[in-house]
């Protein structure tokens, strides 16, 4: 399910932020009546707001809906999610969740924007997936010039083919994801090899705040 919805006259709203991303408080669309009308960003269908039994906020459509791409995430990749969305505010970026390209062909997890206008796509990826979809999706990203980190727990044969880390789980629920640090925002992820369509080479997020991500040389 979403971590964002959208509200007429409100724009969207992130179930990470409080407020919600545009001066609207959690309590005015939980749980309320009248209830509000929520729309999914995705598919345009209607959402209320929901809180999952490990304490996370999220939206949820009102009914099934299989043909919404954002309908299947779990409770987990929503917590990944956060995690990067919060490591990245942290260090000092913009960011959105669930970010999508006007002409339709990729949508950001989490879409980090830096101060000097880089843009990248931070993706959390906890299902098995072929390395060609994979490396389809990372191109996709690059004809448009937005950077992209792959995030697994997996020992997935596309790590190295793309910029990307592998994680620890969290040990409890909604937990810090870590690689070499104990904490979220001190993701320090290790050069991928060169592979047929490599990233442009250099820093992707370098910041004192803790996120170091480095692209394929």
């Amino acid at each position: 399910m979403p971590l964002t919805a959208r509200l007429h006259e409100q724009g969207t709203l992130d179930a990470t932020l409080d407020p919600l991303g545009c001066g609207l408080a959690w309590e005015a669309v939980y749980r309320v009546r009248p209830r509000p009308a929520l729309a999914c960003t995705w598919c345009d269908g209607p959402m209320h707001a929901k809180v999952s039994g490990r304490g996370g906020r999220f939206f949820a459509h009102d009914r099934r809906s299989p043909a919404c791409a954002g309908a299947g995430e779990t409770d987990e990749h929503r917590s990944l999610k956060r995690a990067l969305a919060a490591a990245a505010r942290q260090a000092g970026h913009q960011v959105q969740l669930e970010a999508g390209a006007a002409h339709g062909g990729w949508r950001a997890d989490v879409l980090v924007t830096a101060v000097g206008g880089r843009r990248t796509a931070l993706e959390a990826h906890l299902s098995s997936a072929p390395v060609d979809d994979v490396l389809a999706r990372t191109r996709r990203y690059q004809d448009d010039k937005v950077g992209v980190v792959w995030f697994t727990h997996r020992a997935a044969r596309w790590l190295d083919h793309v910029p990307a880390a592998r994680l620890y789980r969290p040990a409890a629920p909604d937990g810090p994801w870590s690689r070499l640090h104990p904490l979220v925002s001190r993701f320090s992820v290790v050069a991928a090899r060169k592979s047929a369509t490599p990233a442009p080479s250099g820093t992707v997020l370098s910041t004192p705040a803790g996120i170091t991500v480095q692209n394929g040389t």
